[in-house]
């Protein structure tokens, strides 16, 4: 006798035809994340990355600045947790993600448009697509296996690149005085 398995064999359902239907509306909602700052987190990226970052990575090599900079941002998504938007499991999701984001930035000679368009990627894909498929124990599982997945990337992009620029082409992006700045200190 041959036993068919319900959503009770495997822990979750697979995605119905609707769900796996929406896959043409991501490319719309990217856009629509992306362009209305306040909705899609893609606008945090000019103070995190494009101020916060450089200032940390100034004194501190760019993994350590990374991690600090997302125990902060993993706080500043704590009104989303609380509401029971994202799952808890986004405290450590959001810290080794910046790891991730840092690298990117550092790569990119200090690229915020790229960071914003990974940001808004990752939200489009991960919590708009996939975070949507699963409820219940299902949703915290999914959540806590997206935080191992960044955690082996985090990883691999720190030992690859070294801890002190998180890049092999770049030097860590620190702030830059403006041109024609006097870099002589001043005498009181």
């Amino acid at each position: 006798m041959v036993r068919r398995c319900s959503t009770s064999c495997w822990g979750a359902r697979p995605p119905s035809s609707a769900e796996l239907g929406a896959w043409p509306s991501l490319i719309p909602t990217f856009f629509l994340l992306l362009l209305i700052p306040g909705i899609g987190g893609a606008w945090e990226e000019p103070g995190w990355r494009g101020y916060a970052l450089p200032t940390l990575q100034a004194g501190r090599s760019a993994l350590l600045a990374s991690l600090i900079l997302g125990i902060v941002w993993a706080f500043w998504h704590l009104p989303l947790m609380l509401y029971g938007v994202i799952p808890w499991s986004d405290l450590a999701l959001v810290t080794v993600q910046s790891v991730v984001f840092a690298w990117l930035f550092n790569n990119t000679a200090g690229s915020v448009l790229l960071v914003m368009l990974f940001h808004t990627m990752n939200n489009v894909i991960s919590g708009g697509f996939f975070h949507a498929m699963f409820s219940g124990a299902d949703w915290v599982r999914q959540g806590w296996l997206l935080v191992a997945l960044w955690c082996a990337v985090a990883f691999i992009v720190a030992i690859v690149n070294g801890p002190e620029h998180l890049s092999r082409k770049h030097n860590r992006q620190t702030p830059t005085p403006p041109e024609g700045a006097s870099v002589a200190p001043r005498v009181a």
